[in-house]
């Protein structure tokens, strides 16, 4: 039920989605919750009038424009300021959340839960790549809530607006894992986590090769902005020469990957597992562009006496 004084916002960050978005926003508007909720659009970078039908289509949306593209961080900042919720939510442009989605969050919100933790589901990718993109990049978030207690960083989460009041905003100077970022700090200072393996977004994984391995490139250098900037954990570390720089992002980061991904797969079940096993090496080569990536971001940094 969308209403006047919501209970949560969902926040959705979008560039130029004009053609991602409709289902996205046809699936929010028949959530079978009985809660007041509103949908917050950050619509970033040149309009060309795909917001005005967004408008027309769905005029509950509340549109937020902004002329110039924004990263992640500063368009979830922004949905986050125009939205009322005492529950806040994101969904991406292309993500199908299940009917059940925002009223299971809800409902452990209430029970007293500041952070919900839920599931990504492959949408409709069945080719070989979009399978390994889906295993590489959400693994840990499969549909089985003991998988999604094992995180060691929730991710895919909603909270109460108190969590982002006090550990937000979120980073703006990172490409990705902004979100990494928030939720490690979000996850230390709420005293009440709950995750339900039955709270399902649907996301399509890339179709291609090419467009996989140009966004892994991508969020390798997210990666080491965040490990550089902003002290993150990773098992790419702070390397100190071009050589260890490059024996750590394209050597030990993705065979890490890969084995944690294997050993977070011992917990589904065994047909999955077997499904599975035949998409690592796959896994291996996304997880190489990853590491690819973040050898660039710190190539471009006066990083250790060696770098240069």
């Amino acid at each position: 039920m969308i209403g006047v004084e919501p209970t949560a916002s969902i926040i959705v960050v979008s560039f130029r989605g004009s053609e991602r978005l409709p289902p996205t926003l046809r699936a929010l508007s028949e959530q079978d919750t009985q809660e007041p909720f509103e949908v917050i659009l950050v619509a970033s970078g040149d309009d060309n009038g795909w917001t005005a039908s967004i408008t027309y289509e769905f005029p509950w949306v509340s549109i937020v424009s902004i002329p110039h593209r924004l990263r992640p961080g500063p368009a979830r900042n922004v949905g986050v300021q125009a939205s009322s919720g005492r529950v806040i939510a994101f969904a991406p442009d292309d993500g199908i959340p299940r009917r059940d989605w925002l009223r299971r969050r809800v409902a452990l919100h209430a029970q007293g839960a500041e952070i919900v933790g839920g599931s990504i589901t492959n949408a409709d990718g069945h080719r070989y790549i979009q399978r390994v993109s889906h295993l590489h990049e959400y693994a840990a978030l499969a549909p089985h809530t003991p998988t999604l207690q094992a995180q060691a960083v929730p991710h895919a989460i909603s909270y109460v607006r108190t969590i982002y009041d006090t550990v937000g905003p979120y980073p703006e100077d990172v490409l990705t894992g902004e979100d990494t970022l928030f939720n490690t700090a979000a996850a230390s200072f709420a005293r009440r986590v709950e995750f339900d393996g039955d709270i399902q977004m649907g996301h399509p994984a890339l179709p291609t090769w090419k467009a996989n391995l140009r966004h892994q490139v991508q969020h390798g250098r997210g990666l080491m902005q965040c490990t550089l900037e902003h002290g993150l954990l990773s098992t790419i570390g702070l390397p100190t020469s071009r050589r260890e720089a490059a024996w750590r992002c394209l050597a030990v980061y993705p065979s890490t990957c890969a084995w944690k991904k294997w050993q977070r797969g011992r917990r589904q079940p065994m047909s999955k597992r077997a499904r599975d096993l035949m998409l690592f090496a796959g896994v291996f080569v996304l997880a190489v562009a990853t590491g690819l990536g973040a050898l660039r971001e710190w190539n471009e940094r006066p990083v250790g006496p060696e770098h240069g």
